[in-house]
């Protein structure tokens, strides 16, 4: 699912395609191997997951699927128990976290930087 989510995100591919594609995938692999849950929890976890990249670009493209993936997963199943339809603002905390992270990085690296100048000038 991950896989799909990032290539529907960055080549703005569609959320039914995308949904049909997954579900023969999963299909197929689950032909000698069971989930422990109904495939049908599976779909629609995933295509709630797909319709909302598809309808939300914007914020979908600011969500750091490759990094953030199982904090992703978290708001989706919040979501999807208590029977709501995902949301932009749902993933306003996890946008801010990640931009707060990737500040911090590049202010410790920046900080390396400094420190192995120092260390080759002496």
């Amino acid at each position: 699912m991950r896989e799909k989510l990032k290539n529907l995100i960055a080549h703005k591919k569609s959320a039914s395609a995308t949904g049909k594609a997954f579900t023969k995938e999963v299909n197929e692999l689950c032909k000698e191997h069971h989930p422990p849950r109904s495939l049908n929890y599976y779909f629609t976890f995933a295509q709630s997951a797909f319709n909302f990249a598809e309808e939300n670009p914007s914020t979908a493209s600011k969500l750091d699927i490759a990094e953030r993936y199982i904090d992703f997963l978290k708001i989706i199943k919040k979501a999807l128990d208590a029977n709501e339809k995902l949301k932009p603002k749902d993933f306003d905390e996890f946008i801010r976290i990640s931009n707060e992270l990737a500040m911090n990085f590049s202010e410790d690296a920046g900080g390396d930087d400094e420190e192995e100048k120092k260390d080759t000038e002496e």
